[in-house]
This record gives structure tokens, sequence and C-alpha cells, in this order.
């Protein structure tokens, strides 16, 4: 083996964690979603002076991934799925699996992705959620940002599969919540995007409609 006995070690703690949580939660054939509900540690009113403010752009955010959750939550499908919400991991977990640089600890977290939807057999689909007020300069930033992001819990997921010999099917997804696909059309940042990159992004149509979009 390349890994050595902390490795190993640590491994061994991650790969037993998985299998409680199987076991525990995941005998029916409904779909799963862990946890059961995003945090509520924000207020949904702002006085006039907070408006723009971290705070305020904090609590779009967790209004953006209820309606994706729910979205999940109402999903029709014969498939076997877990749905995964606010993953984080450690520096060193990601070690096991990937290349890791960079400053910090071993446990300090180094990422955190929105949604990944395990879909048993098929594939793992990953979501990034983002909610943006309709202006060119927000929605590319943002979409460059989910892009970025996207990469790095794909290669994460790719090297899982690789270190149990598995090829892993991962599908990735932007989604804004906030934006309809029409309005768009009126931006050059979205009308230089390839088709293939038009995609992997989902509108608050597809998400209000998920069962069609799905």
């Amino acid at each position: 083996s390349d890994m050595n006995k902390e490795q190993r070690k640590n491994l061994h703690e991650i790969y037993a964690a998985g299998l409680k949580a199987i076991l525990l939660y995941c005998n029916n054939k409904e779909a799963v979603l862990f946890p059961p509900m995003p945090d509520q540690s924000l207020i949904d009113a702002f006085a006039e002076e907070q408006v723009g403010t971290p705070r305020q752009h904090n609590q779009r955010t967790y209004e953006a991934e209820c309606r994706v959750y729910r979205a999940l939550e109402r999903l029709d499908v014969s498939d076997d799925i877990i749905v995964l919400h606010g993953l984080q991991y450690t520096k060193i977990q990601q070690a096991l699996f990937v290349a890791c640089t960079g400053k910090g600890k071993a446990k300090d977290i180094v990422g955190e992705h929105d949604f990944i939807v395990i879909v048993r057999g098929k594939a793992v689909v990953v979501f990034e959620v983002k909610d943006t007020p309709f202006d060119e300069e927000n929605f590319s930033t943002k979409k460059n940002s989910s892009t970025k992001q996207l990469e790095k819990i794909a290669n994460l997921i790719d090297g899982i599969g690789k270190r149990y010999a598995a090829t892993v099917n991962v599908m990735k997804f932007s989604v804004f919540t906030s934006v309809e696909k029409n309005s768009l059309n009126m931006l050059d940042y979205y009308n230089a995007l390839t088709e293939q990159e038009t995609e992997t992004i989902v509108f608050k149509n597809d998400v209000i409609c998920f069962n069609a979009w799905w």
C-alpha cells in the first residue's frame, strides 16, 4: 500500500462512519437526505442600512439552498438516492485521495460543497448553489466561482473512486435559483458560453419543475 499507518487509520474511520450512516438511515427505498434541513442561524428581515451587507448575502444563500433542498426532497424517481448537504472535509481527509497543497493544519476545513446526490449504481451529481442579483458582473463572477468549486469536489470524488478501483460518473451543475434562463440572453458573458457549458446551469424554473428537469 502507498499509505502509512496513520492514513490507513483515517481511511478506516471514514469508511466506518459511512457504513454506520447507511445502516442507520438507508434501509428504505426513498431518497435519503443528510442532514434533514439546512441550519437556520440567520434572520429573514433587514433594516435599510443592512441591505447589501454580508449578513443579507448569507441569508439569500441560505434561502437559495432551501429551495434546492426542497426540490430534491420532492424528487419522484425510482433510483436509490442519497443527498449530502453542506459536506465539509478537512485537509487530512482530502490528502487521503488527492494531492493536497497549501498551508494549514491537518484538521482544518479545506472544502465545503452544497449538494452531492449519490445515485447508487449510476452517478454522483454535484450542485453548487448561487443566489445573485441579475447583472453581467454578478452572474459571471458567481458562475466562475461555481465552476472552480465543482472541479474541486469532482477531483476529490474521482480520487475516492480511484482509491477503491472504481470509475465514478460525476455530473456537475451550477444552480441559480433567482435567475430565469430567458433573462440571460441579453448578457454577453452567457451568450459566449458553449452549449455544453449552458447545459450545466440549472435555472429558477428548473428548480420549480425539478422532476421534469431531472
